[in-house]
């Protein structure tokens, strides 16, 4: 009789638990029809509107986020009581190619055209999404991750503000939400570096035998890179022993006569015209020229490096701030505070004597 209450119990205890588990299954076959029938109907609501479920959740949770409460609602309607409107869906090519057409219709320069081209089609290059979607982060991690001179990624900076700029002023993103200014620019350097004469004759070595005379007039006449873009070959007058280098485009007064050594004479003996761009490409073009000569000779490129050591070896040569600052375009502050103790008369001396 023991053995037969055990085997009752053990029976009832097993119904027990069946029917216990009967109970959960079907709270939980009741928990899956509710949670079915919410989504059917938030995806019959979304339906009208195009957006995905997911989406929809999303752009809710960063809005609560943003309003830090649950006040969708209210923000929506006070939106719509000042009349304010949503901006216009464009892609950040579509931008890039509206701004560019616009800048040919202004009829700028060729060269002026060319840089614009190339500048815009790199940030649409690197963002292909919907323009009001590039935040400040995307553009400080492109900004930080691109290996380039400072000017470089300065011009790339500004290009990008441009474009945001644009784009806000027709509607594509919101008022004051060009994302560019919140970016941290390119950092000014105090300090400059220059060439050792050991250092130029391995970068002209390196150099397409064309590009020499691109390098030698920076390194031995001073001339800035964007001087060297805007340089003719007939201002550079060899009868008279100096180059007619305008410092600025279109400022009939921001020129100097930059000085024509006798080692220049022979680097640009070979290549002279009566006339035309002595680099007739782009500062893309130029900068990467540079890059790619100054990696094969294994050197370590820096920003106007060589206009740097023509001022310091001149300053050096000649003993005359005042004379070097003619020549060169920087002021004389300038030339003391950074070129009067770098190099020696003799370090000098072997610099302009650098020939082919």
């Amino acid at each position: 009789m023991p053995g037969r209450r055990s085997n009752i119990s053990n029976t009832k205890n097993r119904i027990d638990r069946r029917s216990k588990l009967g109970e959960h299954g079907a709270g939980a076959r009741r928990q899956l029809r509710s949670a079915n029938q919410a989504y059917a109907q938030a995806v019959k609501l979304l339906r009208p509107t195009g957006t995905p479920l997911l989406t929809a959740v999303l752009h809710y949770a960063k809005a609560v986020k943003i309003l830090g409460s649950d006040r969708v609602l209210e923000a929506a309607r006070e939106f719509a009581r000042h009349n304010l409107s949503f901006p216009q869906s464009r892609t950040v090519r579509h931008v890039a190619d509206e701004l560019i057409g616009l800048k040919t219709r202004q009829k700028i320069g060729n060269r002026s055209l060319a840089n614009w081209r190339l500048r815009l089609n790199e940030i649409s290059d690197k963002f292909s999404g919907d323009v009001a979607n590039v935040s400040s982060a995307d553009i400080q991690r492109w900004l930080k991750r691109t290996k380039a001179p400072a000017h470089t990624l300065k011009s790339r900076r500004d290009a990008a503000h441009a474009l945001f700029k644009f784009a806000e002023s027709r509607g594509y993103i919101g008022r004051g939400e060009n994302p560019v200014p919140a970016t941290v620019g390119v950092p000014h350097r105090d300090s400059i570096t220059i060439c050792t004469p050991n250092e130029l004759r391995q970068l002209l070595v390196a150099a397409p035998s064309w590009f020499r005379p691109v390098l030698a007039v920076q390194a031995f006449a001073g001339l800035r890179s964007m001087e060297v873009l805007r340089l003719d070959w007939s201002d550079v007058k060899f009868d008279c022993g100096h180059i007619h280098v305008c410092m600025a485009p279109n400022k009939a007064a921001a020129k100097r006569l930059a000085p024509i050594p006798p080692n220049l004479v022979r680097w640009l003996s070979d290549a002279r015209k009566s006339s035309g761009s002595i680099f007739p490409y782009t500062r893309l073009n130029f900068d990467e020229i540079q890059a790619g000569t100054a990696a094969a000779a294994e050197i370590e490129w820096n920003d106007d490096a060589l206009r740097h050591s023509f001022i310091s070896y001149r300053v050096a040569q000649t003993s005359d701030v005042p004379r070097v600052s003619l020549e060169s375009g920087a002021s004389p502050g300038l030339i003391f505070k950074h070129y009067r103790t770098l190099v020696s008369e003799m370090d000098a001396r072997e610099w302009f004597t650098i020939a082919q």
